[in-house]
């Protein structure tokens, strides 16, 4: 049997809410985070953010994504230093979550090379 396709007009994309969130728990720090996929211009300041600073991305991306009920960031890029000095358990368990919503995985990355 054939599967139709359905062609999306703009106005489609435009309006379908795509972002999605995610909450984490972290005993460590005694609660959970929300975190928040980015958008597309999101998602290229990050990848300046990190440019010659590799180093911080853990810190650096869940900076961008972790945010409040109301969809609004908890953390300023001023607190990627202490962020740093925080738990590394804890940044990777919200670093792998932000990876994978963001679809920056390794299984993600070569799923759209084979698409």
């Amino acid at each position: 049997m054939e599967v139709v396709k359905k062609f999306l007009a703009a106005q489609d994309v435009l309006t379908v809410e795509d972002i999605e969130t995610v909450v984490v728990d972290v005993p460590e720090w005694g609660g959970s985070i929300r975190l928040r996929a980015l958008n597309g211009e999101e998602a290229i300041e990050f990848a300046e953010s990190i440019k010659g600073d590799s180093k911080s991305a853990s810190a650096r991306i869940v900076v961008r994504c972790a945010v409040d009920e109301n969809g609004l960031r908890i953390f300023k890029d001023a607190d990627v230093d202490t962020l740093k000095k925080k738990s590394m358990k804890s940044l990777m368990r919200l670093q792998k979550v932000a990876m994978q919503i963001n679809g920056l995985t390794e299984e993600e990355t070569v799923k759209v090379k084979e698409d």
